[in-house]
């Protein structure tokens, strides 16, 4: 009889499988990151296209990070995306194969990289100095992902101890930062006095700062 030569085809009826893992998985706070992250992206497929691969990748700080080049072992294909800029992040991925299955897309959630600590300046008072008129300092506390709950100001004096913030400052706290504004402090306070400041934002950033100075408006006060 006659040859028949037919051509070679492919019967797959098995959708692509993807995984994603991450290097960094230290979470605070539900959804913040301090520290980079690289999500390995992994696709299970014996037919696999890399055209068929889409990452859509939504950053706060605008240009998002892009897929690598794929490697391959048989029938495993893996990708990395590399998150290093401070942004809110989400991203999806879906992949279809030569034979048009498509994969169940991975869907992360909104997360948050957050690598800068909070930001604290102290003005109307200079450390290391003597202090005979207005005395006002005011503290501001500036940072993206703000925690008011793990900020802390005191003022203490050699000889009168910690003091009262309530009675002394005004404090205005909103979403990215905290502004305490120090009323001129009142007669008879003559001290040598320490101004701190302590901040750790929700990703678990932290900065701290103080100034030392005095207050002598009625003689010098000394400390030894």
């Amino acid at each position: 009889s006659n040859t028949e030569r037919l051509e070679v085809f492919t019967v797959d009826k098995t959708p692509p499988k993807i995984r994603v893992s991450y290097d960094n998985n230290a979470v605070l706070n539900g959804i913040y990151y301090r520290k980079a992250r690289t999500a390995t992206v992994t696709v299970i497929e014996h037919n696999f296209d890399p055209a068929q691969i889409t990452a859509k990748i939504t950053s706060s700080a605008g240009a998002a990070p892009k897929l690598s080049g794929w490697s391959h072992s048989g029938d495993t294909h893996r990708a990395k995306l590399q998150f290093t800029r401070d942004a809110d992040y989400t991203f999806r991925v879906s992949a279809i194969d030569r034979a048009g299955n498509r994969a169940d897309d991975y869907r992360q959630g909104k997360y948050t990289l957050d690598r800068t600590s909070p930001r604290i300046s102290i003005s109307g008072v200079k450390d290391k100095s003597a202090n005979n008129k207005t005395v006002a300092p005011e503290i501001r506390i500036r940072d993206a992902n703000f925690a008011a709950e793990s900020t802390e100001v005191t003022l203490t004096g050699v000889n009168r101890g910690e003091q009262d913030l309530k009675e002394m400052a005004r404090i205005s706290t909103e979403n990215t930062g905290m502004t305490v504004k120090f009323k001129n402090f009142a007669g008879n306070m003559d001290d040598i006095y320490t101004l701190a400041c302590r901040s750790v934002d929700k990703a678990g950033n932290e900065s701290e700062t103080a100034v030392r100075f005095s207050v002598n408006r009625d003689g010098s006060v000394y400390e030894i």
